[in-house]
């Protein structure tokens, strides 16, 4: 694992104050959080995911680290309040994304671990955030106008060699959605975190690439239409007459069967020539 946190000095210890939560304590905006011998202040967006059974969450958040220096991190914790077989393997998962991404830190535009800080009933990812605001933030609301998309084509095809990357090496992303994606200062479009690459598929999940090239496309859909694809999906050209040089891109990549779609790359190569 990276190497550890520094201690918290006295004079950062001190305004913490009451304010400062144990890493089991709740998470909010504005709250400020001990995590090993580190504090962070959490900023929005902070999300929390409860278990059905009460027996654990999964916290997501932006914070700044206020020691041992100051920088913008990505927080993810698992939280168990009871020994349940679901916060096992919620604590088990975390941990495995956190070895996984330690081991492909060196590839480009795959987020970079800064630490995983084991607890009593806990397992939590720093992650370090570049400067970037989430897809929403940057882009604005869906469906995008016609400027709007030539910065998403612009900023594609970072994501897809990171995804390009992770697929080389036998791993898969399987959760790509706007809010965990990053649009950097230059424009780059970057996954957030490593979403479910590190622990097999279970129930309905898709595994492998083809689960990437279907989101990524049912991403673009949306950005496109404004809407979700459905079952088949209507075809954007459809309910977007300026849009319909994409139903040859987007269709087979949204196609229900998973063999049947194309390969990243041909997806990748077919979105960058919209950015020419």
């Amino acid at each position: 694992m990276p190497g550890d946190m520094a201690s918290v000095p006295g004079d950062i210890a001190a305004a913490l104050g009451s304010a400062a939560a144990a890493p089991g304590g709740p998470w909010r905006a504005g709250a400020k959080v001990r995590l090993g011998q580190a504090a962070f202040l959490l900023h929005d967006p902070v999300t929390v995911e409860t278990a059905p059974d009460r027996g654990h969450e999964l916290r997501r958040a932006r914070a700044r680290q206020l020691t041992p220096v100051a920088r913008d991190v990505w927080l993810i914790q698992a939280h168990s309040f009871r020994p349940t077989p679901g916060a096992g393997r919620a604590l088990d998962d975390l941990a495995a994304q956190g070895l996984l991404m330690d081991r492909l830190r060196i590839l480009p535009g795959l987020p970079r671990l800064i630490a995983a800080v084991p607890g009593a009933g806990s397992e939590t990812l720093v992650v370090a955030f570049p400067a970037a605001g989430t897809l929403p933030e940057v882009m604005g609301a869906v469906p995008y106008p016609r400027h709007v998309l030539d910065l998403l084509w612009r900023g594609l095809p970072a994501l897809c060699a990171a995804l390009e990357a992770l697929h080389a090496r036998g791993f898969a992303h399987r959760a790509l959605h706007e809010e965990g994606l990053l649009v950097t200062v230059d424009g780059r479009i970057l996954p957030r975190d490593l979403g479910a690459a590190a622990f097999a598929g279970t129930g309905g999940d898709e595994p492998g690439p083809a689960a990437d090239v279907h989101d990524l496309a049912a991403l673009v859909y949306r950005a496109v239409t404004g809407i979700r694809p459905g079952s088949p999906p209507v075809p954007p050209g459809m309910l977007r007459p300026d849009a319909a040089e994409l139903d040859d891109v987007l269709l087979p990549a949204l196609d229900q069967d998973p063999s049947a779609r194309p390969p990243l790359a041909r997806l990748s190569r077919s979105l960058r020539h919209l950015a020419l």
